[in-house]
């Protein structure tokens, strides 16, 4: 991982576990995971484009970078590095509870 991210300015305060320790957690809870879908490419675009508009434009007036701080464009570069890298692999997930 390369830090800082939008989560965690270090890994002391960082909890990733991987696809596989997830679904063994949802089940253990007592979760049947109904869709599984990994949402990578979304988030690296997503990334992307916020990171080349804050290079040509600036920041705009209101965004994530007032709640994340000065750190926030190393933090985008960071996210976009580690999504590239599958250090990362954000993950849409339905579930439902097993009764």
């Amino acid at each position: 991982m390369h830090f800082p991210v939008p989560w965690a300015l270090d890994r002391s305060t960082s909890f990733l576990v991987t696809p596989a320790a997830l679904r063994r957690l949802l089940h253990s809870a007592g979760f049947e995971i109904l869709d599984w879908r990994d949402t990578s490419e979304q988030g690296r675009a997503w990334f992307i484009a916020v990171q080349q508009r804050i290079e040509k434009q600036g920041p705009p007036p209101i965004g994530f970078h007032l709640l994340l701080g000065p750190s926030f464009a190393e933090m985008a570069r960071n996210q976009v590095r580690n999504l590239a890298g599958q250090r990362i692999i954000p993950t849409q997930i339905v579930c439902k509870r097993s009764d």
